[in-house]
């Protein structure tokens, strides 16, 4: 599967199902405009082909301009752009069901007997809810792109950003909306 039949689908299942619900809305995570990324491609390829000796075999991090968005930010493109109804759970009744999820698959993998008399692992969804995923999803990610933006002469690329992930994701849902034949509420 590419990753664009990968994305088209969780947007599929995701928007279809009309009701989302997470834990994690006040967190946020540095994601980046595929414009973004393009450009800072583009500037560190002129950079290299112009035999600037800083710019040659190293690794750049860029963002977005402006804040970093929330996943509340994108709760909310979801809910005006395509109607989903995003639904706050409590961290805390995740993380004790994370571990009696853990626990129960633990179980099942000691006692093979279990298994025999009939008892499965959980499959879907369910199946990934795990202390971990609790933790990575609970940590704000933050991602620094000074040395992109420093000029090419003194060993930077000259980034600046031209698109926000809102606006990304704006454009995603739109995109699906058209795909699927339903118009935004912002037109209804």
């Amino acid at each position: 599967m590419s990753r664009r039949e990968f994305v088209h689908r969780l947007y599929l299942t995701t928007l279809a199902d009309k009701a989302y619900r997470r834990w994690i809305p006040g967190h946020i995570q540095n994601c980046v405009n595929g414009q973004n990324i393009a450009l800072a491609h583009l500037l560190h390829e002129a950079a290299v082909l112009a035999n600037f000796a800083g710019s040659g075999g190293r690794a750049y991090a860029v963002t977005d301009p402006g804040d970093v968005p929330s996943f509340g930010d994108t709760y909310a493109v979801m809910r005006v752009c395509c109607g989903v109804t995003v639904t706050r759970l409590p961290s805390i009744l995740m993380l004790v069901m994370a571990y009696a999820i853990e626990a129960y698959t633990l179980l099942l993998a000691r006692f093979a007997v279990l298994k025999a008399i009939g008892l499965a692992e959980p499959t879907g969804n369910i199946a990934l809810l795990q202390p971990a995923v609790i933790t990575l999803s609970t940590a704000h990610q933050f991602a620094f792109d000074g040395p992109a933006r420093k000029s090419v002469e003194e060993g930077g690329l000259g980034y600046k950003g031209v698109g926000t992930s809102l606006e990304g994701m704006v454009n995603q849902a739109v995109q699906y909306n058209q795909e699927v034949g339903r118009k935004p509420n912002w037109e209804k």
